[in-house]
């Protein structure tokens, strides 16, 4: 990605920074039950035919624990391009 820009709306007992560019690295209050919403805006690459992942970790500082270490990652890959799947590929009859 190129041009990275996100901006971060906050809830329930939740506090984030409004916005920023670049990798999203901040450090947040998250009271249990709160919710934070990041909307990451990029350039797509020139060669769009491409799969794009993203990773999210969360890490909790001292004095605060995690009962549950298990939860803090989450993953997601979508495949980039510009035609559905073998629709380049359709045979067109009239």
């Amino acid at each position: 990605f190129a041009g990275a820009s996100y901006t971060c709306i906050s809830a329930v007992a939740a506090n984030c920074a409004a916005s920023g560019t670049g990798n999203i690295d901040q450090e947040l209050s998250l009271a249990p039950g709160g919710v934070v919403i990041y909307r990451l805006q990029v350039t797509a690459p020139l060669a769009p035919e491409r799969t794009i992942s993203q990773t999210a970790n969360i890490i909790t500082k001292a004095p605060t624990t995690d009962t549950d270490a298990t939860n803090n990652s989450a993953a997601d890959v979508d495949p980039m391009g510009l035609l559905a799947d073998g629709y380049e590929d359709a045979t067109v009859s009239e």
